[in-house]
């Protein structure tokens, strides 16, 4: 008889008992940021802290507001970047905004569980986002997951 499951490997009951690639809880510590930025142009950009030399960043979840007058403008584009010590840019994840309403400003929301990570320290995260002819814009964004010590 033909076994169609075959048995675990040595690497996937090690995986399992280790808690896939996590931190250890002991090596992680929560981490929060909240950046904003009023800009008068029709692209608009926050840098978060630099990633201390001796930690790894796991990001687990962003959000972001983006609000541009006048009214009639469109959010084009919006997404999160990761650059590296050099300040190359290594990963760029767009996100989908949500159309909130318009008042005098046009407002868009976002929301997601995305997980980047950072190799050692040194690196940082900008949001950033553009708009079809907006005179002014509004960004404010919050980064959460935890320092890794490494």
């Amino acid at each position: 008889m033909h076994n169609f499951f075959p048995a675990p490997t040595a690497f996937a009951i090690v995986f399992t008992l280790l808690g896939g690639l996590a931190a250890p809880p002991s090596l992680a510590v929560p981490f929060q940021e909240r950046k904003q930025a009023n800009c008068s142009a029709s692209s608009c950009a926050v840098d978060f802290n630099v990633v201390p030399a001796s930690k790894r960043l796991e990001i687990t979840s962003v959000s972001c507001l983006y609000t541009a007058q006048p009214a009639s403008s469109r959010v084009l584009v919006a997404g999160f970047r990761v650059f590296n010590t050099g300040g190359g840019e290594v990963l760029q994840d767009l996100v989908v905004p949500v159309f909130l309403g318009t008042c005098s400003r046009i407002s868009y929301t976002q929301a997601n569980n995305r997980t980047f990570f950072f190799g050692r320290g040194g690196g940082k995260v900008r949001a950033d986002f553009n708009t079809l002819d907006a005179t002014s814009t509004f960004l404010e964004c919050k980064i959460a997951g935890n320092l890794v010590r490494v």
